[in-house]
This record gives structure tokens, C-alpha cells and sequence, in this order.
């Protein structure tokens, strides 16, 4: 909407936001998969506690009703 506005292009402003949407997703994708591959181990550690602490929370539930 900016560029449409500044340039008053309809082609130009559609082409800047196509390139802005595909470098943003490619950053955004490559910021994750550094995260995962710093944090990996930690992700599925914390992932399988949680799942487990909600599997002893749900047991608990059942025999208290």
C-alpha cells in the first residue's frame, strides 16, 4: 500500500510486495531452523516432560472423580 502510494505503480508496489513476503518467509524460515538446530535436544526434552507431566495430570483426574 506504501509503495502503491509512493511510486503509484500498481505493477511496481505488487512486485516489492511479492519480494518482501518471499524474504521475509525466507528469514523467518532460516531463524527457525538455527533455533531448532541450537536448541533441538532441549525442544524434545521439554516437549516429552510436558507430555508426560499431562499423562500423570490426566491418571490423577480420572482417580479423582
Amino acid at each position: 500500500m506504501v509503495s502503491w502510494l509512493i511510486l503509484g505503480d500498481l505493477t511496481t508496489s505488487g512486485t516489492i510486495a511479492i519480494i518482501q513476503l518471499t524474504f521475509d518467509t525466507g528469514v523467518f524460515y532460516i531463524h527457525e531452523r538455527i533455533g531448532i538446530l541450537l536448541n533441538g535436544a532441549n525442544c524434545t526434552d521439554k516437549i516429552k516432560h510436558r507430555i508426560c507431566r499431562l499423562a500423570i495430570l490426566s491418571k490423577e483426574a480420572k482417580t479423582t472423580i
